[in-house]
């Protein structure tokens, strides 16, 4: 019990003996040294160029963070927004756990409790709009009270990563199934698009270093709390129509969830391959300056041939310094260095060298919702240390990139993912995810996340991505058994996703916890004294 308490909460339970020792004597630690050395060197970069996100909604969010006391913590904001949109799930897996309450096959549970009430459809407008607000104004709190850190931004999109399975899952109890909704087969594809997409935007982040945000986030999440608020003053039936014959509106909403995730991979790649393209120049740039250098080294090393005339002395003279070379010198030590934007994403800051591979200058970086009055400036770049030396982390950041599969190393797991659920879904005996829908989606959601969090992590650290999640083993198990035991195989599933559910659990609590220690910090709280 001691560690359970230790591992989860955090408290001193054992008296006489530190934090840090207690969980070294459980033995539990997932970031390594150079997890942490890479997060001290971790700067943010990232665009956003959406109308609606720049000219509507951080207007807004300006003014609204004006209201949160200064004593509330970022994170605090970012995991109470995550609370509302947990709480939104639950309600409705209460009120409609197989997702039939709004069809017209009701199953004896639905029949017990009634319809959903028309109060829920409220509370999911008005939570999901403050959710999205909160998590919209995290980062301008964190900027308003100097609780700028890395561990703002893996707060923020390893709990965004878990939300992006959590409010489809929702959102399908307004459809239901039947005539006016479909079968729950329909709805693995759409939760595995947006899935896709949201790996996808981090991939790129992996080899670009940046992250483009796309214009369609911030329109969805509105469009959602539209679509709970019309639900709450119309009711079901505003849905239940046909677009088509034989498509109705449900259908098309999913297919455009998968839609939108194939129109957002060409500017995917094409930011994919304009780092790649600069890369490489920046390479043979590099290349032919140290040779060229080696060839004016070498030549130097000659004695002239005549004696220097008066115009160039200082420049074969042993004794005297170059003039010209002192004079570069000098102008390289005053020129800027790169450029240095304050950014947000639930606290850090942008730093965007033009001198290494990754010359990505930002211009807004609206990205986390930063305040419209941070301006950039141009400055010499330092690190948290100021040692100019790691003034860039993007100037190592493709170090350990030597071949193709590097690159596609962060897909690995999830295309074993993706097709270890489909195989479950069309060779299940039982057909489980129509018997199971919701512990089917969540558990793929738990899974989800976790490979997501490992991404970010590797992609903020300067490391390498983990090539295989350990979450998959207990899956591959839990369908090799389910087919091979079919009258288990609803217990296989709860089992499965219990499991997945406590690993994930302990393993975001101990890296947030292992990031507080490391940058002396509390999670929920501004100041800390050692």
């Amino acid at each position: 019990w001691h560690i359970v308490l230790l591992t989860f909460f955090g408290w001193k339970v054992l008296p006489g003996v530190s934090t840090v020792s207690q969980r070294t004597m459980a033995g539990f630690r997932y970031l390594s040294p150079t997890h942490l050395q890479g997060f001290s060197k971790y700067k943010y970069n990232s665009f956003d160029t959406s109308p609606f996100s720049n000219y509507i909604m951080h207007p807004f969010w300006n003014a609204t963070v004006k209201l949160v006391p200064m004593w509330i913590a970022p994170n605090v904001l970012t995991f109470v927004g995550f609370l509302l949109l947990s709480s939104i799930l639950a309600l409705l897996s209460y009120y409609d756990w197989d997702y039939d309450t709004t069809s017209s096959s009701v199953s004896d549970s639905s029949m017990q409790k009634g319809p959903i009430p028309q109060w829920v459809w409220l509370y999911g407008a008005v939570a999901h709009f403050v959710s999205y607000t909160l998590d919209g104004i995290d980062g301008k709190q964190a900027r308003r009270t100097g609780a700028c850190s890395p561990l703002g931004e893996l707060f923020d999109h390893g709990l965004d990563s878990w939300a992006a399975t959590i409010i489809p899952l929702s959102l399908f109890s307004i459809f239901g199934r039947g005539e006016w909704g479909g079968s729950p087969h329909e709805g693995l594809a759409p939760l595995i698009a947006l899935c896709a997409g949201f790996h996808t935007f981090h991939w790129e982040k992996y080899i670009t270093g940046a992250l483009y945000l796309p214009w369609v986030f911030d329109i969805s999440q509105v469009g959602v709390s539209l679509a709970y608020l019309a639900t709450y003053i119309f009711g079901v039936e505003l849905w239940q129509f046909h677009v088509y014959p034989g498509i109705n509106c449900a259908r098309v909403v999913k297919w455009a969830m998968v839609g939108a995730y194939f129109i957002s991979l060409p500017t995917t790649f094409l930011n994919v391959y304009k780092h790649l393209t600069s890369m490489r120049q920046n390479h043979s740039t590099t290349s032919m300056e140290e040779s060229n250098s080696n060839k004016v080294n070498n030549s130097s090393l000659k004695p002239p041939l005549s004696p220097p005339s008066s115009s160039s002395s200082s420049l074969f003279s042993p004794h005297l310094p170059p003039q010209n070379s002192a004079m570069a010198s000098n102008s390289q030590s005053q020129q800027p260095q790169g450029q240095h934007q304050a950014s947000k994403s639930n606290g850090t800051t942008s730093t965007a060298n033009n001198s290494g591979p990754n010359h990505l200058l930002l211009h807004e970086n609206n990205a986390t919702k930063v305040t419209q009055q941070s301006m950039t400036t141009t400055t010499k770049t330092t690190t948290t240390h100021g040692h100019a030396s790691d003034n860039n982390i993007y100037q190592t950041k493709e170090d350990f990139k030597t071949s193709v599969f590097d690159y596609v190393v962060p897909g690995v797991s999830f295309v074993l993912m993706s097709v270890l659920y489909f195989v479950w879904t069309q060779f299940s005996p039982s057909d489980i995810i129509e018997r199971e829908p919701r512990v089917f989606f969540f558990s793929l959601g738990v899974v989800y996340s976790n490979m997501a969090c490992r991404l970010i992590i590797s992609q903020m650290s300067n490391t390498p991505a983990q090539t295989f999640n350990h979450l998959l083993l207990p899956l591959a198990c839990a369908v090799a058994v389910s087919l091979a035991v079919p009258a288990y195989e609803v217990h296989f599933l709860y089992l499965y996703c219990a499991i997945v559910l406590l690993a994930h659990l302990h393993y975001g609590t101990l890296v947030v916890r292992e990031l507080c220690e490391h940058f002396n910090i509390y999670c929920f709280a501004l100041k800390r004294d050692r």
